[in-house]
């Protein structure tokens, strides 16, 4: 991906199952305690949240703590994550006010997005939820850059009071077969046309 070509390979950090064979996942939270073993495990030393661009949870984890990828606890440079299965809860505010997170990939067993998960993260681009049951409210409200939302369209069924509100680039029709209903705001300063739904 020519996006990444800028970084040192150095600063590409990407966890799976077999890097971190070593890793603990007995508290079942993705907290700053594994990700700190899991930097250490892979690199032998301390590591800046800086300079991981890339991040791939490895899976056996059931939650992610609040607000541990946000740019104040020094995610900088964050561009791609992808959760694993049985991932159920991100937790809140996660990537509120990200600039550098470009693309996430949601996985199936992850039914809620949480309120404000993504809100004011001005580079994302593309997020992949086909399991989401549920929008919160304002989970990616002032996602200005958001242009791809991929979603069940026989899974999503609620859609949270300004949930997409003032994401610009997201334009178009938006189809959700199972939809029961759309909050308050929810596509406002949007270039979204029509709702589709049964």
């Amino acid at each position: 991906d020519n996006s990444y070509t800028v970084y040192p390979a150095y600063y590409i950090l990407k966890c799976t199952d077999t890097t971190f064979h070593n890793l603990s996942t007995s508290s079942k939270e993705f907290d700053f305690s594994a990700l700190n073993a899991a930097i250490a495990d892979t690199t032998g030393e301390s590591y800046s949240y800086a300079s991981i661009v890339r991040l791939e949870i490895p899976s056996g984890f059931v939650t992610i703590q609040d607000r541990i990828f946000r740019k104040d606890k020094g995610f900088t440079a964050l561009m791609t994550l992808k959760v694993p299965e049985g991932v159920t809860s991100m937790g809140t505010y996660n990537f509120y006010q990200s600039e550098s997170i470009l693309e996430v990939e949601l996985p199936n067993s992850l039914e809620d997005i949480t309120t404000n998960l993504f809100a004011e993260a001005v580079s994302l681009k593309k997020v992949v939820m086909n399991g989401a049951v549920s929008i919160g409210a304002s989970a990616f409200s002032k996602c200005s850059a958001l242009e791809t939302v991929e979603w069940g369209e026989d899974v999503l069924e609620t859609i949270g009071d300004n949930a997409f509100d003032y994401c610009a680039a997201f334009t178009g029709k938006i189809v959700a077969n199972s939809l029961t209903s759309i909050g308050k705001c929810a596509f406002r300063g949007t270039g979204v046309t029509e709702v589709e739904f049964d």
